[in-house]
């Protein structure tokens, strides 16, 4: 404010000019002139009754201090015009399950349609702390923790399929119920690496995963691959598996178990006090006019 009122005076050559100028009393700009002049240990105007004049200290000091106000209005422009366009880098955090899921497709349409944002997608199913890890978005399916830092949109709901290629089909057939799964290989998770929901689920259907014929992974991926590869029966992700299904790569199976199979939310995660950027608003106006359509 220093600056400015010094300006002010300056270029307007009163301090009642100054005061109109800066929507404030000539006596506030009088003390502005008066503080600042202290802070500095120097005097920048004579003062008479009748007429203000520059000292020579104020003269040299004038045009620096014009141009330490024109770089900082300069560089508030730069940062206002930075935050309304749509340009930088987002980041955006998916379970691993989403790899394959429509999201990424969306995701390169919104790249498409904004070729000057970079997207930082990183998959993980650890539970990555958005603040911490400095990440614009997050997806999520399930359950959510209690955290009053962060807002979740519900998008939509997915579920567990059992599933298999129709190779397998034709060579080992069809589980007719869950006590014939004893004669088919089935492909799981890794008892450290299943969900809750998928434990809970063998635990209501009174099955002991570890008492089964099946390979094993640590990694979605891994089911996924072993599934297509023909090795058994898997439990993937409807969500992620829309392609499959519809081209007949990948056939659901046991249909009296679809009731139970674990159902889940997919959320688009934020924080609450994260200042909207013009790249974050178009982000969520595109996930939201995506999964409305």
């Amino acid at each position: 404010m220093h600056y400015q009122v010094f300006i002010a005076i300056v270029e307007l050559g009163s301090i009642t000019k100054a005061a109109l100028h800066l929507n404030v009393t000539a006596a506030a700009v009088s003390k502005q002139l008066s503080n600042f002049e202290h802070t500095l240990g120097l005097k920048l105007f004579n003062r008479s009754h009748k007429q203000l004049e520059l000292t020579p200290v104020g003269e040299s000091f004038y045009p620096k201090c014009k141009a330490i106000i024109l770089a900082i209005s300069a560089a508030e422009t730069e940062l206002y015009q930075d935050n309304m366009a749509v340009q930088g880098k987002l980041s955006i955090s998916l379970p691993n399950v989403l790899a394959r899921s429509p999201i990424v497709p969306m995701l390169a349409a919104f790249s498409q349609q904004h070729s000057q944002v970079e997207l930082e997608m990183s998959f993980s199913d650890d539970l990555v702390d958005l603040h911490q890890n400095k990440i614009d978005f997050a997806f999520r399916l399930g359950e959510l923790a209690d955290n009053n830092h962060l807002i979740a949109i519900p998008l939509i709901q997915t579920r567990l399929l059992a599933c298999v290629t129709p190779h397998y089909l034709e060579h080992f057939g069809a589980p007719e119920s869950l006590s014939n799964l004893q004669k088919h290989k089935l492909v799981l998770m890794t008892p450290l690496n299943a969900s809750r929901a998928l434990k809970a689920f063998f635990q209501k259907q009174q099955i002991k995963p570890d008492t089964l014929p099946a390979h094993r992974s640590n990694n979605v991926e891994g089911v996924y691959q072993g599934v297509m590869s023909h090795l058994g029966i898997g439990l993937l992700l409807d969500y992620s598996i829309q392609k499959e299904l519809q081209d007949g790569t990948l056939t659901p199976i046991l249909p009296m178990l679809d009731p139970d199979l674990p159902r889940k939310t997919l959320y688009l995660l934020f924080k609450k006090d994260q200042q909207s950027s013009s790249k974050q608003m178009a982000f969520k106006s595109h996930v939201k006019a995506f999964f409305e359509s």
